[in-house]
């Protein structure tokens, strides 16, 4: 089953509690100094965002923990096209997924989670490198 063999990777690459506080109101466990979530995402040129840190080389696949009763859909923005959806994901109750098949992207992406702002997946979310692959 596909899900058991990815299940151990995405304990590691889970989407923060920090993204359902913005995108569902729950309790944090991790603070942000400046709310990394927003109405509209412009990320910047590519030289703006290297220069401000916002792209650090960092780039991988990104999974997510659905931890909900009910089914969530997650926007991802690609900050070359940042006034569009780049893809659009439907993660059902309780279910861990990697989102979008061999999609690979960097920590200055938007993520967006049902109609909530749309944040920066670098400050949302943990990036870690195994010998597997890189994973947010």
């Amino acid at each position: 089953m596909r899900l058991k063999r990815i299940a151990p990777f995405l304990l590691i690459l889970i989407i923060t509690s920090v993204f359902f506080v913005f995108a569902f109101g729950g309790k944090a466990v991790r603070s942000q100094s400046a709310a990394p979530c927003s109405s509209t995402y412009a990320p910047g040129s590519y030289a703006q965002r290297v220069a401000s840190g916002l792209f650090d080389g960092h780039t991988g696949k990104i999974g997510f923990q659905n931890d909900k009763d009910y089914p969530v859909t997650v926007n991802l923005y690609h900050p070359d096209a940042p006034d569009r959806i780049f893809g659009s994901y439907r993660v059902e109750s309780k279910q861990n997924i990697y989102l979008g098949d061999n999609v690979v992207i960097g920590g200055d992406w938007g993520i967006q989670v049902e109609g909530s702002g749309i944040c920066i997946v670098g400050k949302v979310s943990k990036f870690d490198s195994y010998g597997n692959g890189n994973f947010f």
